[in-house]
């Protein structure tokens, strides 16, 4: 084969790929309390087992190594407060507020969330003296997800960075599937 040939198959291969659907994301649906929440999931994740240490209307994930990472999703009934995007910001500064007082950060920013099911705030702390055992970094927010209220903590350490970070795209991600 010619060396002109050769290239042009070489680009025609490489641009097929290009051009090629990106991987999809895995889903896992998790029940929590009354709605069934699918959401992108890292294979690194598992669901924890233990449910009796949970809060009603809770479902709990984190990595193997739960010192590394672990997430609690919890619902309830929509209140008129969180109803709508205005209070949901107001809560979730709410939530800033209370965390600066025990934060590295002297002003906590409240981010947005917005998917085409899920919409949102939440925030993010360092905490100044974690104790031992205790996680060094939280993200904390509330979702109106399909019209179903979602509140979510991330606590992480710093091995489990990456991982807090896909657990807040993920957050994107969800959609109720099912509401019993």
């Amino acid at each position: 084969m010619s060396a002109s040939r050769t290239t042009w198959l070489t680009l025609a291969v490489v641009a097929s790929w290009a051009n090629a659907a990106p991987a999809a994301n895995p889903s896992k649906t998790l029940s929590v309390g009354s709605a069934s929440v699918a959401l992108d999931w890292s294979p690194d994740w598992q669901v924890d087992p233990d449910t009796a240490a949970l809060p009603a209307e809770s479902a709990s994930f984190s990595t193997a190594d739960a010192t590394k990472m672990r997430a609690l999703l919890s619902t309830g009934p929509m209140r008129e407060e969180i109803s709508t995007d205005e209070g949901m910001r107001a809560v979730a500064s709410d939530m800033a507020v209370e965390l600066e007082s025990q934060s590295v950060e002297k002003k906590i920013e409240v981010e947005r969330i917005a998917s085409q099911h899920a919409h949102g705030y939440y925030v993010c702390a360092t905490d100044r003296a974690p104790k031992p055992g205790e996680y060094k970094y939280m993200c904390q927010g509330l979702l109106n997800v399909d019209g179903t209220p979602i509140v979510f903590t991330v606590l992480y350490n710093d091995s489990g960075k990456s991982e807090a970070a896909k657990v807040l795209a993920a957050m994107k991600t969800l959609q109720i599937s099912t509401k019993t």
